[in-house]
């Protein structure tokens, strides 16, 4: 967690592929804890963020095994993240 939050702070809240990355990543495995998100993954997206070729797998795989509350958006917010 503290490495979350230091990744935020190091991103200085730019609109950046990271910070999609960041929020797709607290989203997956922390829906709790962070549960403004899902909303700033849409803000990002509508706003024309993505991260090309970035690899969601491995975070799309924990999400499933601890059974996401929304895993099918998930895997629609990867697609519209990573496709170029």
């Amino acid at each position: 967690m503290k490495y979350i939050h230091k990744a935020f702070e190091l991103n200085d809240g730019k609109e950046s592929d990271t910070a999609i990355e960041l929020w797709f990543y607290c989203y997956a495995v922390f829906p709790g804890l962070f549960s403004d998100s899902k909303q700033k993954i849409e803000a990002l997206l509508e706003k024309g963020v993505r991260s090309p070729h970035w690899d969601f797998s491995e975070i799309l795989k924990i999400a499933k095994v601890e059974n996401h509350p929304d895993y099918e958006q998930l895997v629609e917010f990867d697609k519209m993240i990573t496709e170029p």
